[in-house]
């Protein structure tokens, strides 16, 4: 215990933790390394998700309230329960995921943008599912296909009821002109006599 250091900076907190995990190392223990992340970077569940993971390793106990699931430290679950006019917007939730401290432990400049693009993602796939469960809300209107009015395919059992059903029900095949039904295998389609078109 003499050899921890008091304090909350970043290197400060990954020593006390290596030490940690070395002393359980020598137990056969291991942590799961998203919550001790998590906990480093102070993420929201992630000190919850670590004490529940110490509990189940030293008492071979399971606890089904804290933590459930994967390992997800977002503020989704704090976003849920606002109201919509109150949710953060894209790059409030990047302020509100991505800590100074995961930056300064990783400087990696790909990994960092990989991370903020996931966050993005997960901001644009919220606003969608937000839209599609308030569409008054945002004023979505319904596009042409969703107004399109749905008729079920109608059975067609000889030649003679198609045309003069068709002719009556606007079909391109113009009244006088010739015309013959061509089916081959599951599609049917109309043959025009294209000179007597032109005439």
């Amino acid at each position: 215990m003499h050899s921890y250091g008091n304090g909350t900076s970043l290197p400060t907190k990954q020593s006390n933790w290596s030490q940690i995990e070395k002393g359980l190392m020598k137990l056969q223990l291991s942590l799961v390394k998203e919550a001790v992340d998590g906990t480093i970077h102070c993420k929201p569940g992630a000190a919850e998700a670590l004490v529940q993971e110490i509990y189940t390793l030293m008492t071979n106990r399971r606890i089904s309230s804290v933590q459930e699931g994967a390992l997800d430290f977002t503020d989704l679950s704090y976003q849920e329960q606002l109201p919509i006019v109150a949710r953060a917007t894209a790059s409030k939730a990047i302020k509100n995921n991505l800590r100074l401290s995961e930056e300064i432990a990783d400087p990696n400049i790909t990994a960092t943008q990989q991370k903020i693009q996931n966050i993005i993602h997960r901001h644009v796939e919220r606003r969608k599912d937000e839209r599609i469960r308030h569409p008054k809300r945002f004023g979505v209107k319904p596009t042409l296909g969703e107004q399109a009015v749905r008729l079920p395919p109608t059975s067609v059992q000889n030649h003679t009821d198609l045309h003069t059903q068709t002719s009556h029900t606007g079909n391109p095949v113009a009244l006088g002109t010739e015309s013959t039904l061509v089916q081959s295998g599951d599609i049917r389609h109309w043959e025009l006599d294209t000179p007597s078109l032109l005439s």
